[in-house]
């Protein structure tokens, strides 16, 4: 597979030579900062940490058992789960749910029902 190349695209100085960019510099500056930051970004590597107000996590759960997953002190808004770290078991469901005690707990079910805790792989959201 082929990486996408990505070329510069604004050469600022050529634009704002002219009387329409001498009239739309401060635009031009933002538009031309913002495609810099955005390229530099993908060539780096977007992270869901980095970018969203979220936390990545590896918790052990066992098929159909409620386990409190530690949120640093803040309430999820929702949770995605991202993969299970087994050659053979696979999610089938996962539910979520803030107790009495402010704590977060989830239910993971698996579709081999394995008696031995699995670990799974969550993005926790927050708003």
């Amino acid at each position: 597979m082929a990486k996408l190349g990505i070329q510069r695209l604004l050469e600022a100085s050529k634009l704002k030579a002219t009387e329409a960019g001498q009239q739309l510099g401060e635009l031009i500056d933002f538009v031309n900062d913002l495609a810099d930051n955005f390229v530099r970004a993908l060539r780096n590597g977007l992270t869901f940490q980095d970018n969203f107000n979220c936390l990545v996590s590896t918790v052990s759960v066992k098929h159909g058992e409620s386990t409190v997953v530690n949120t640093g002190g803040k309430r999820p808004y929702g949770i995605i789960p991202i993969r299970v770290v087994s050659e053979s078991e696979s999610i089938s469901s996962l539910s979520w749910y803030i107790d009495q005690s402010n704590r977060t707990n989830l239910s993971v079910s698996f579709t081999g029902a394995p008696s031995e805790a699995q670990s799974v792989v969550i993005i926790i959201l927050f708003q």
